[in-house]
């Protein structure tokens, strides 16, 4: 059986547009200015997260495959686990944008 550090074969990603189709969401629901969002915005966005990060390939950290990843990198459209999360902020916004799923509003 294969281990736990072993090479995962790689997804074809889909885009964020397609997800939210996936789950009854419109893009036009959001408010993509970059504006102040509302709570029913914030808890939209949320539910995407949650959805999205309990998908099978998600659940190992995109760049070391640990395990449960609870952080993502906005931009990019991967979970990270918090060591490589670390290793994103450091690369600077213009590179990664991380969040985390659960502590950042």
């Amino acid at each position: 059986s294969p281990s736990h550090n072993s090479v995962r074969p790689v997804r074809r990603m889909t885009s964020p547009q397609d997800h939210m189709a996936e789950m009854g969401l419109d893009t036009a629901d959001f408010n993509m200015s970059g504006s102040q969002i509302s709570k029913d915005e914030k808890d939209k966005a949320q539910k995407i997260l949650d959805a999205s990060v309990k998908l099978a390939d998600n659940r190992h950290c995109a760049d070391c495959n640990a395990l449960g990843p609870r952080w993502a990198s906005m931009n990019l459209g991967i979970f990270v686990c918090l060591n490589c999360s670390g290793i994103h902020r450091r690369l600077g916004v213009h590179i990664s944008k991380v969040k985390s799923v659960t502590l950042d509003g």
